[in-house]
Formats: C-alpha cells, sequence, structure tokens
C-alpha cells in the first residue's frame, strides 16, 4: 500500500492482487509542522496492519522525518508506552 501526507489528511490506498483498490482518508493534525510538498510513502500492508493490533486506543501518534526513505513511527496516544517502527518499501 502507499500513503500520501499533506497538510489536512493522509490519504491510504492498498491493491490486492487481483488489481483492486482500496482508498481511505484520514484528517489529522501535523502538529504545528509546515508540510510544503506532499509526501508518498509505500509500506508492506501487512506490516502496517501488525503494528496497528498493537494499539489499544482509537489515536495513534504518527512520527515521520519527511522524507520517502525514512520509517513511519508510532506511539500510543495515551502515555507513548507502545511503539512501532515500519521501514518504507520501494515503490
Amino acid at each position: 500500500f502507499r500513503s500520501i501526507f499533506d497538510t489536512e489528511a493522509i490519504l491510504i490506498s492498498a491493491t490486492n492482487r487481483e488489481q483492486e483498490i482500496a482508498t481511505e482518508r484520514f484528517e489529522w493534525n501535523a502538529a504545528g509542522r509546515k508540510i510544503d510538498d506532499v509526501l508518498t510513502i509505500g509500506f508492506q500492508a501487512q506490516y502496517l496492519v501488525e503494528a496497528l493490533a498493537a494499539f489499544d486506543g482509537e489515536r495513534i501518534n504518527l512520527h515521520l522525518a519527511g522524507n520517502a526513505d525514512d520509517s513511519l513511527y508510532l506511539t500510543d496516544d495515551n502515555d507513548g508506552t507502545r511503539q512501532a517502527v515500519i521501514m518504507p518499501a520501494r515503490i
């Protein structure tokens, strides 16, 4: 799947073996950061599913360094004790 980050939302899209596409848009708060360009990063879908399953709450924090070669770092929204790192795939 691939993720597209812009100033107002994250667009996540996935394609299965039959080339069917599913897309979901999530509003987000960039925590005061300015995003000059749209950032597109690809990840293995199963890795993201496994990482998200480790979190209990409805909200998580996404941490990005700002370019497509960096990993996605997730922390829980409560106390930060749960963490996950997802490395990008080549797209």
